[in-house]
């Protein structure tokens, strides 16, 4: 008879594979929640101006600044990760100095953090109107292009950025990524590879690149480019989980349940390496591995229980006569 075929909740290992994208973290706005983008967008302008009413309290205690020294300001801000005050600083510095491209390129960035797309492209499409050979101006519209899922005008985008400046590196990725989501895995390797050629440290980047050989088959290089990923990220759970689902992939089990601890505790990777083994239709041994994580943290795992209870239910279904 055949196997009953189950149904994974949302705790399944695969769910740990997610593209990086270097400085932007949306993707394919218009999807399944596009009904909720519009109301999202109302809550987040209402909290960038309380934001801004708050901020500007602080703000009066800052001395009189010319715009480079705002810009630099709103940069320190930045890196103590106050972005409403980042915000007021580099509001304040285009005032001073309209023409200030990096400052409106910074601003942008800003409000596509917010979810604020629209507001974005359109600081982008100034830094265009200020300098029409600006690289920077093409790339930040294809991020924006990218976050509200318009796929075709942000690959025009970044590849007019490219043509101006070939060195950018992260507009590399982002393509990648499109091609990841379109399944051109071959176009993406390329895309990954040129970013790395320019950009050799991120372990954004060689987990892209592992994913990408991942969806191809070719789990060898998959767990290469993760080893890589983690060279310079070691603390990086995610890109632990996904080392170890390729090691599984290659038949290497005992590292694959390894990297699963590393990537979260003991307990995960037996759930982990239980569902993987419950896709690949080997019930009794994730039963074992469900039980094995239900005994290490039963309070956690009462789905891993509750998917054990319908494999033992579809075993027994499947030998009665």
């Amino acid at each position: 008879m055949q196997m009953m075929k189950i149904r994974m909740s949302r705790i399944m290992v695969v769910a740990v594979f997610a593209l990086s994208m270097t400085g932007c973290s949306l993707f394919g706005a218009k999807d399944a929640y596009t009904k909720d983008v519009e109301y999202r967008k109302q809550l987040e302008r209402q909290k960038q101006k309380a934001a801004v009413a708050v901020d500007e309290k602080a703000e009066k205690k800052i001395p009189e600044l010319d715009a480079a020294g705002y810009e630099k300001l709103g940069d320190q801000y930045i890196r103590q990760e106050n972005l409403g005050m980042a915000f007021l600083q580099y509001e304040k510095s285009v005032r001073m100095d309209p023409g200030r491209a990096s400052v409106r390129y910074k601003r942008g960035l800003l409000l596509l953090k917010r979810g604020l797309n629209a507001e974005a492209l359109a600081e982008f499409e100034k830094m265009r109107e200020i300098d029409p050979d600006s690289p920077m101006a093409y790339e930040g519209k294809g991020r924006a292009y990218l976050a509200e899922g318009e796929l075709g005008e942000a690959r025009k985008a970044f590849e007019e950025a490219l043509r101006m400046d070939p060195n950018l590196w992260q507009a590399y990725v982002f393509i990648g990524v499109m091609d990841d989501r379109q399944k051109r895995y071959d176009e993406a390797i390329r895309m990954y590879q040129k970013a790395i050629a320019i950009h050799p440290r991120s372990a954004a980047v060689f987990n892209n690149l592992g994913m990408s050989y991942f969806f191809k088959g070719e789990f060898g290089k998959s767990a290469e480019a993760f080893k890589k990923a983690l060279k310079y990220d070691p603390a990086n759970q995610r890109v632990q989980n996904n080392l170890g689902v390729a090691y599984y992939k290659l038949g290497k089990y005992g590292q694959a349940l390894e990297a699963f601890k590393k990537g979260t505790d003991e307990a995960s990777a037996y759930n982990n390496i239980g569902y993987l083994q419950m896709s690949e239709g080997k019930l009794e041994e994730a039963v074992k591995s469900f039980e094995r994580a239900v005994e290490l943290k039963p309070s956690y795992y009462v789905r891993a229980h509750e998917n054990m209870q319908r494999i033992k239910s579809a075993a027994e279904s499947r030998d009665r006569p």
